[in-house]
């Protein structure tokens, strides 16, 4: 099977920042947002995602923002380095390490 990459249009932005050095180096960050754009899907992050992110009443909403853009989209997993952020999210869960050892074994 093949494989299938999405990032939330909200991650964007915190792809840029981290990036950038906090936005000391636009350069790698505009690089690095560039990467993105040309490898994943970007999924839209609109009000109806938002009232299910609050609905959920998850102690850090941007992962709730992430659960629901996952749901939304009808994705197989999330890949993060909180799994413990996302327990319990009704989806599953990897983390990089994670999904590369999955994908080996395929």
């Amino acid at each position: 099977g093949s494989i299938a990459g999405f990032v939330s249009a909200s991650s964007v932005t915190d792809i840029f920042y981290i990036a950038s050095n906090g936005g000391k180096k636009p350069p790698d960050g505009y690089f690095s947002v560039s990467a993105c754009l040309g490898t994943l899907t970007v999924c839209s992050v609109d009000r109806a995602i938002l009232d299910q992110a609050v609905a959920m009443q998850r102690p850090d909403f941007e992962d709730s923002v992430q659960i629901a853009v996952a749901l939304a989209e009808g994705l197989d997993a999330i890949v993060t380095h909180d799994i413990k952020g996302f327990k319990n999210a009704g989806i599953k869960l990897y983390t990089p390490a994670q999904l590369v050892k999955e994908l080996r074994l395929r």
